[in-house]
């Protein structure tokens, strides 16, 4: 959505700040593999910072509280982010699987 927003106005216009709890980007296609041993979960993590366009920055600390009155949103570091227009997208975020063997004799 980012990269959209910044393909649809002129660099000069907008400001635009994607806001993570952590900068690990998961590549969920990738965790298929994984519980078959054809590959590690860490293969699958990146920094999400090398995905975004040139022009949008990235926040780390997780957004806390958003007030939409007054525009805000409050980050767990303390800062504040007004905002014009807000994106939300609260989907679960992709465990690491844990698997337990049992041996039957």
């Amino acid at each position: 959505m980012a990269g959209r927003l910044r393909r649809s106005c002129p660099w000069h216009e907008a400001e635009i700040t994607v806001v993570d709890r952590d900068d690990d980007h998961v590549h969920r296609s990738g965790l298929l593999f994984v519980p078959s041993g054809r590959t590690a979960a860490r293969i699958s993590v990146h920094p999400r910072a090398q995905y975004l366009p040139p022009g949008i920055g990235l926040r780390c600390p997780e957004a806390t509280y958003v007030d939409p009155t007054a525009r805000t949103v409050y980050l767990a570091d303390g800062t504040l982010l007004p905002y014009v227009l807000l994106v939300v997208a609260d989907g679960a975020p992709p465990r690491r699987p844990v698997f337990q063997v049992r041996r039957t004799e």
